[in-house]
């Protein structure tokens, strides 16, 4: 917690109960805009087959509430938490998991909705799986929520022989559903894994999908606008300069609230020193 300029930890490390095994808790991390709502990743719970942990502020304490969340309908061990997402008031989440389905080498991978009432955390309709993938697409490595909880983005970076793609689905009532062809930009230079990272704006019209792998690892990201239900790239592909060797760019991602910042993580910049880079419109 922030006090002026001064940060301080807020109680002890959180550790959520009921894990089967090593869960490798917090792998993947989000908060709600309050920030009184946290929801922690654990892909390797139950051998793998994955699992998340809410936790919530009281003052200035941090308990978990409910048990861990594990979607169902998952075939084989689906890693459930290597992504996680929060909406804004916390009360919806996203869950990837991006080896469900697998024959061992690849996967065709899958999302889950979990919705809070109360206290109480459900899960809503079935698995999300986009359509129109090539092969196996590894959905789930990475997702993203609108502030409202009614957008999602799912990145799939293995889709198409590791080209990658991002698919989006949007809530209507409790019910959840594809809108639009899968999201891939233009200007790749061999198989750029797009979806390794994905981010999407408040409103949830401003898509951020990162490429790690695009021109040999040096990595790029692209930007993909909505108008009305139709997605479209904006410009070309973003790849930051001033990089030494091959940087990973697109890696992790992030927009702003209002879309116009994005930050571009490159963790394998300067033999692995890495780097970040900034873009705005």
């Amino acid at each position: 917690r922030r006090t002026g300029s001064t940060w301080a930890q807020q109680g002890g490390k959180l550790v959520g109960s009921g894990n089967v095994g090593a869960a490798r808790q917090g792998h993947s991390v989000a908060l709600s805009a309050d920030g009184n709502t946290a929801l922690l990743g654990g892909w390797a719970d139950n051998s793998h087959n994955g699992a998340a942990w809410v936790f919530v502020r009281s003052g200035t304490t941090w308990v978990q509430q409910g048990s861990k969340l594990v979607g169902s309908g998952n075939t084989g061990a689906a890693k459930q938490g290597i992504a996680v997402a929060l909406a804004a008031d916390g009360n919806t989440a996203l869950i990837g998991g991006d080896n469900d389905n697998s024959d061992g080498i690849v996967a065709h991978g899958a999302t889950w909705v979990f919705a809070r009432s109360g206290t109480n955390w459900s899960q809503q309709g079935g698995k999300l799986v986009g359509t129109g993938y090539a092969n196996r697409a590894g959905q789930g490595r990475s997702v993203t929520l609108s502030a409202d909880g009614n957008t999602a983005v799912i990145g799939g970076p293995e889709d198409d022989s590791y080209q990658g793609a991002a698919w989006v689905f949007v809530r209507n009532g409790t019910t959840w559903s594809q809108q639009g062809t899968k999201l891939i930009g233009t200007g790749v230079t061999g198989n750029a894994r797009q979806g390794t990272g994905v981010s999407v704006s408040a409103d949830g019209n401003t898509a951020l999908v990162g490429g790690s792998q695009d021109n040999t690892n040096q990595g790029a990201t692209w930007i993909f606008r909505r108008n009305g239900t139709s997605w479209a790239q904006q410009g070309t592909k973003l790849v930051g300069t001033g990089n030494t060797g091959a940087a990973s760019q697109g890696w992790d991602v992030s927009l702003s609230a209002d879309g116009r910042t994005a930050i571009v993580g490159g963790w394998n910049d300067n033999s692995s020193y890495g780097a970040a880079w900034v873009f705005v419109p």
